[in-house]
């Protein structure tokens, strides 16, 4: 290996063996293979990722490590962990004990294994999956826990919850009882336990899932339930809220009776029911202070789009079935609307005088649409390895809000609660990140030439070109050139004749797609060189 390699990822192969690494090794991916053992680790790595391999041990881990990976192998013990680990991802091996966790780390994942007995928890743990163990009792829970899973263990109490937690699933336990519930609580599913009485529920609550429990009464459930018993329909705690009442919530006072008015009319529109409770569960996933930007973004979203029946049909009609799932739905379906939004800011009112501005806004576009394809191809990857996998939306939400600032996707929801479920690793964002950075500056031009908000925009700024222009389109795609065009292509591709009418559909599109991009460039370049903006087209991204 080269003495300068940084990173290696040679996952999902048969390898069984290696060569020494180099020292300058950052990030490793080696899972899904064969190995069942390892050589030295290198010092300086800190990404190390080694899932699905017939492993019985593992090496010394290196001072530097940041985050292990060793999911899903024969391990029945880990080697003691170094201080700086932040991530430990160590689920579905045979292991008994931990060992001593480091005070830097702020993920574990120990779940289906045989652990009969946690070892201290961190004050820096953020989240905690240990589910479908042994453990008879919990250590004292961190104070800046914000997530716990405890599914399908032995427990028959639960520590004092901190006030952090915001998400709790500890059903399938022998509890009695459930400790006080803090106030930042979520959501809380204690299914098939031994309780008799729920503890006061916290107004914020939005999930509750209590089956499989002798419970004589319940308590009053809060106004902000959304979902109970896993279903959405159940009835919850109240009505749903109507539009103007969940309106109300995103602007001040002084701005509040001017709004409600404004709304009054568009309240009886459909799905209006269905955008407020997405806007409903909205508030609540990011009512925080340090949300506060965002929900500046919101408030002039809806400032928008009160005036604008086409702008809020298409919002609306985003907000489907947005609230049926959980809250990583509701920020997955923000990033959707704000999509929707840009694609109608270019289309409606794009012009001259705003042409920095609408290719920004392409390019977000054009990134987010670049995720989404990178997101669907891990996708098909994970679920021909898991048949079970079903976490689709943490895949796309997970690399829009992990690249949100690198990507500078200024429009989509700045987090998201359960990344982990994603299974995407740091070496897949990065790699995520950089094959956007290329992609957009190698075709974002033909791209842009072929999004049809950008051809509406030049239609708007003449539209006895853009007449002249669509003639030459459709002159082309019916005349002799295409075929001859496309005949090219079968030869490139070496395509076999007896496939051809199969693969004429997608070869097709890329012909009219070349096309397009001869006849809009020039316009293109024109329209930007008379505003002296050409730059706007050059490479944004130092590759």
């Amino acid at each position: 290996m080269p003495f300068s390699l940084r990173t290696l990822n040679c996952s999902y192969n048969e390898l069984t063996g290696l060569p020494p690494f180099p020292d300058s090794l950052i990030n490793l991916d080696i899972s899904y293979n064969e190995f069942k053992s390892l050589p030295q680790l290198p010092p300086s790595l800190a990404t190390f990722i080694c899932t699905g391999n017939p492993l019985y041990e593992l090496p010394a881990l290196p001072s530097s490590l940041q985050i292990l990976t060793c999911a899903s192998t024969s391990l029945t013990a880990l080697p003691p962990l170094p201080s700086t680990l932040q991530e430990l991802y160590c689920q579905n091996n045979d292991i008994i004990l931990l060992p001593e966790l480091p005070a830097s780390l702020t993920d574990l994942n120990c779940s289906n294994n045989y652990v009969v007995r946690m070892p201290a928890l961190p004050d820096s743990l953020i989240s905690l999956d240990c589910s479908y163990n042994r453990l008879e009792t919990l250590a004292v829970l961190p104070h800046s826990l914000q997530l716990m899973i405890v599914i399908h263990n032995r427990l028959i109490v639960l520590p004092q919850l901190p006030e952090s937690l915001r998400f709790l699933n500890c059903s399938s336990n022998r509890l009695t009882a459930l400790p006080a519930l803090p106030d930042a609580l979520d959501s809380l599913y204690c299914h098939t336990n031994e309780l008799e009485i729920l503890p006061t529920l916290p107004n914020g609550l939005q999930e509750l899932g209590y089956n499989g429990n002798p419970l004589a009464t319940l308590p009053v459930l809060p106004a902000s339930l959304i979902n109970l018993n896993n279903d959405p329909f159940a009835g919850g705690a109240t009505a749903p809220l109507q539009l103007i009442q969940s309106i109300e919530y995103w602007f001040p006072l002084s701005q509040r009776a001017e709004m409600l008015t404004r709304f009054e009319s568009i309240a009886s529109e459909e799905n209006a029911d269905i955008f407020s409770g997405f806007l409903n569960r909205l508030r609540h996933r990011y009512r925080e202070p340090q949300y506060e930007g965002f929900r500046s973004q919101v408030k002039e979203c809806l400032i928008r789009l009160v005036d604008n029946p086409e702008l809020r049909e298409r919002l609306f009609m985003c907000a489907y079935e947005s609230t049926q799932t959980c809250d990583d739905r509701i920020s997955l379906t923000w990033n959707m609307m704000r999509v929707a939004e840009m694609v109608f800011t270019v289309e409606q009112e794009g012009h001259e005088g705003n042409l920095p501005e609408m290719v920004d806004i392409a390019r977000q576009v054009f990134r987010i649409e670049m995720l989404t394809d990178i997101a669907t191809r891990k996708i098909q990857q994970l679920q021909r390895i898991h048949n079970t996998f079903d976490e689709d939306l943490e895949v796309m939400l997970g690399l829009q809000t992990q690249l949100r600032d690198t990507l500078c996707l200024t429009h989509v929801a700045p987090d998201m609660y359960f990344f982990r479920f994603s299974q995407l690793t740091e070496i897949d964002v990065k790699t995520a990140e950089r094959q956007v950075r290329i992609a957009e500056n190698r075709q974002f031009e033909s791209w842009l030439n072929n999004w049809e908000p950008w051809q509406m925009l030049l239609k708007r700024i003449d539209p006895l070109w853009y007449e002249k222009a669509m003639d030459e389109k459709y002159a082309f795609v019916n005349g002799p050139d295409f075929q001859n065009r496309l005949d090219e292509k079968f030869q490139l591709h070496q395509v076999p004749p007896e496939i051809r009418d199969d693969t004429s559909h997608i070869l097709g599109k890329i012909v009219i797609a070349e096309k397009t991009q001869e006849i809009f460039a020039n316009q293109t370049r024109k329209i930007l060189e008379a505003k002296e903006q050409s730059s706007l087209l050059e490479p944004t991204w130092t590759e």
